[in-house]
This record gives structure tokens, sequence and C-alpha cells, in this order.
């Protein structure tokens, strides 16, 4: 399945992604969003994603070969930040 993702351009511009940033994704989907920001990161910036779907998080089995600086994790949103504290991330840039 190809996902196109909504309004992508815009939102990499508006989130003037950093190299070395650390960034959340709390809504993975099929990962295209994700995908444009690891594009831009260097092996010093993060991307974690968050989704409950089984099979949404497996469609980005690609993607974490591809990215070593991806993490995923299997967890509603809503307790993004119990899981942050679990991982102990300090500084954050979040993308919704």
């Amino acid at each position: 399945m190809k996902h196109i993702p909504v309004l992508l351009k815009e939102t990499i511009k508006i989130l003037d992604i950093k190299p070395k940033g650390i960034y959340l994704d709390l809504t993975l989907g099929y990962g295209g969003q994700s995908q444009a920001i690891l594009e831009k990161l260097n092996k010093v910036g993060k991307l974690i994603a968050f989704d409950l779907d089984e099979e949404a998080m497996k469609s980005n089995d690609k993607l974490l070969k591809k990215f070593s600086n991806f993490e995923i994790i299997h967890c509603n949103y809503k307790f993004f930040d119990l899981e942050l504290k679990k991982e102990k991330f300090i500084k954050l840039m979040v993308f919704y």
C-alpha cells in the first residue's frame, strides 16, 4: 500500500528540522512524514514515533532498517510523556 501524506512539504517547512534535533511523531501511521523528517536528520538526530496500530507499525519495518536513529514505540499517543520518561529523553521538538 502506497501512502501519500497530506501537506508533507508544508509540514516539513514549518518544522524547520535541525539535523541534530530530536523529534516525535505521535501518529506514525504509514510513515510518510516520518521518512521526510528522517531524511533531514544526521546520525545525531533522532525520531521517536508512536502508534497503536500493529499493521501500521509493521509497515514501517523498511524505515527501521534504513535509519538507525528511528525508534517506534507501540503506545497510544496520549501516553507519550510517560514513555519518554521511561526512556529519559529530555530535550524534545514535538511533531503531531
